[in-house]
């Protein structure tokens, strides 16, 4: 039973068993109490309410929802990490028209990369996060300074490319901080905001 405690506040738990020879501590877990709530989902299947089929993305789902510029996004059938259909984009700017105003938002998303080979450059456009796929240095998040800038800070050397990799990202828009996952594993706490006149999620 979680009513009572603070949403989002992390907190820490360990189980004292007894037996009849000895008695034991277990290692130390956490957790962080959840509202229930999906903003969105979505597997770019064919059998879903809004179904998706091979092509462009853009167009496709919920009227108005996805857009595409600067390059290509696609459904394909060829690979995916669960279900029959995912999106291959390439070098592009990927939108969808999803607005929350809550404090706190989970993103949690599948990815098959390969990893660029130039170094990673801080764009200009607004905002909060910011990962990138390294080939040579594996996966880099942003540490904000909240004004536009910050350092790219390595969450881990390497990672696979014919798998596909789960990252999973809470963004506080309150702190302006965020914390990444990676295949459900914590790498890297208190990341600071690129930008925190960032006030809410915004696809």
């Amino acid at each position: 039973d979680l009513s009572g405690l603070d949403t989002f506040k992390k907190y820490y738990v360990s189980l004292y068993s007894v037996g009849l020879a000895e008695t034991a501590w277990s290692s130390v877990l956490s957790f962080r109490p959840q509202y229930e709530g999906l903003l969105y989902a979505t597997g770019f299947e064919p059998d879903e309410a809004n179904p998706y089929s091979p092509g462009n993305l853009a167009g496709q789902g919920a009227a108005g929802l996805w857009s595409v510029s600067q390059g290509s996004a696609v459904i394909q059938q060829a690979t995916s990490a669960h279900g029959v259909q995912a999106v291959q984009a390439g070098d592009c700017i990927l939108d969808a028209s999803l607005t929350a105003t809550q404090s706190v938002l989970w993103v949690d998303a599948f990815f098959l990369e390969a990893g660029l080979t130039n170094l990673p450059i801080v764009p200009t456009n607004i905002a909060s996060s910011l990962l990138y796929f390294s080939s040579t240095s594996g996966i880099l998040a942003l540490d904000g300074n909240g004004t536009g800038g910050g350092k790219f800070e390595l969450i881990a050397p390497a990672f696979p490319t014919n798998v596909f990799v789960r990252l999973t990202i809470r963004n506080d828009y309150v702190s302006k901080r965020y914390d990444v996952w990676i295949d459900g594993v914590q790498r890297r706490t208190g990341l600071g905001f690129k930008d925190n006149s960032v006030v809410k999620f915004s696809g």
